[in-house]
């Protein structure tokens, strides 16, 4: 073999893994966006979509780092709204559900597929290092917020030109803010009297909601488990963590010491009895979180699903 072959199939081997390196990037976590300009919506004039934001994260805190959700927010034309959704991600093929003959092109193997409560359809996506590969067959979304089977709900399917997405990635903070800018951040956010650590008070009728107590650690509510609330998560204990809700929806209704919070999440829980079948306690749960909370006489007053399905 001479010096000048050598060199070329150094040359090709190089080539080769960086590009295998590429393909087979597994760090799906992160921030990508896609904003499609009028140049490439008039060589495309079936596709639907003009704008895509998609963040795949962990959910806090750092007990629930097995978990990876998702919140998409999506452009369309010839309406001046977001569309919006949140679901679950995990490896895995998508479900043969109502979505899956809209999808034109399965995911690879390496990619996330990222689920919406209710039978809500979704999304694969696969990181290619700077990049995002993402594959629409139809996901439910909303103006508002998805509400599993809300009035304002609708889908959207991958038709001829909506079906796969090249998304880049960007910085992380590009998807901490909200669309709507400080003003939607604002109100999208719990009141700081609602947070903290809550036990549920035994002694008042549960007739007009659940009411809790406020206590330095959810921990000491012992048998009776407690809530943890933060501005962005509910987290349920109950000797130890037990379910762990990201709140993607929090509406104020009303003004001054009568205002209400209507609270809606996605969810991640674990059985709070050890059973014979899961002895070990290591199976989980997910479902969708509708509440009402308000604070009245110091204390925080629940009620459960309201406004939506489970």
């Amino acid at each position: 073999m001479t010096q000048a072959q050598l060199i070329r199939l150094t040359i090709i081997a190089a080539l080769f893994l960086a590009t295998g390196t590429a393909h087979t990037e597994t760090n799906v976590l992160g921030c990508f966006v896609r904003t499609y300009d009028k140049a490439h919506l008039a060589e495309h004039p079936d596709q639907l979509v003009t704008a895509v934001r998609l963040h795949i994260y962990h959910p806090p805190p750092d007990e629930a780092r097995d978990a990876t959700w998702m919140k998409m927010e999506v452009k369309v034309r010839g309406r001046n709204v977001i569309l919006t959704t949140s679901g679950i991600c995990r490896k895995g093929e998508p479900p043969d559900t109502w979505q899956r003959p809209h999808l034109k092109h399965l995911p690879p193997p390496d990619a996330l597929w990222c689920g919406v409560e209710c039978d809500g359809g979704g999304i694969g996506v696969a990181s290619r290092g700077d990049h995002a590969m993402m594959y629409l067959g139809g996901i439910r979304m909303s103006v508002k917020s998805y509400s599993c089977g809300g009035e304002s709900d609708e889908e959207l399917l991958g038709n001829k030109d909506d079906h796969v997405f090249r998304l880049n990635r960007v910085n992380e903070r590009d998807c901490a803010a909200p669309p709507g800018g400080a003003q939607a951040e604002q109100a999208a956010r719990l009141p700081d009297e609602m947070l903290g650590a809550w036990c549920p008070d035994k002694t008042t009728p549960t007739k007009n909601g659940y009411h809790y107590y406020r206590v330095e650690d959810a921990e000491d509510c012992g048998n009776h488990g407690g809530y943890l609330i933060s501005k962005e998560s509910l987290e349920y204990h109950r000797f130890g963590l037990k379910g762990l809700c990201h709140l993607n929806k929090v509406k104020r209704i009303g003004r001054g010491d009568a205002a209400m919070y209507k609270v809606r999440g996605n969810c991640i829980s674990k059985p709070s009895f050890v059973s014979k079948e899961d002895p070990e306690g290591r199976k989980t749960y997910e479902h969708t979180l509708h509440i009402k909370m308000q604070i009245i006489e110091g204390k925080l007053v629940f009620i459960e699903n309201a406004g939506g399905k489970k």
